[in-house]
């Protein structure tokens, strides 16, 4: 998160064993998302990211610009047929294969 100007950054997770705890931390992350989000800026740091979460927004938000476009192509370097594409994918700017498979 080299590039934010955030004062600080925060990482909530629970432990969720049951459908029944992964309700009750869905509640929690809610309600500090609720307490706090008029404090966010928007930038994110890519390994706070779950899977569901992971959006190419949500990535994106993770990377200066210039580290952005770097990467992309990169991507489209070395990986242009979008082999490495799980997970927080840096797309190329035309993939072969799917950006995000959950």
């Amino acid at each position: 998160m080299a590039h934010t100007e955030a004062g600080f950054s925060l990482n909530a997770i629970g432990v969720t064993p049951t459908p029944e705890r992964a309700a009750a931390v869905g509640v929690h992350l809610d309600r500090i998302e609720q307490r706090i989000g008029a404090l966010a800026n928007g930038d994110t740091c890519v390994n706070f990211l779950d899977l569901e979460g992971a959006t190419e927004k949500r990535v994106r938000a993770a990377y200066s610009t210039a580290d952005w476009q770097r990467l992309v192509r990169l991507k489209e370097r070395y990986d242009p047929s979008n082999l490495f594409r799980f997970n927080r994918t840096i797309p190329g700017s035309v993939t072969a294969g799917p950006a995000y498979v959950h």
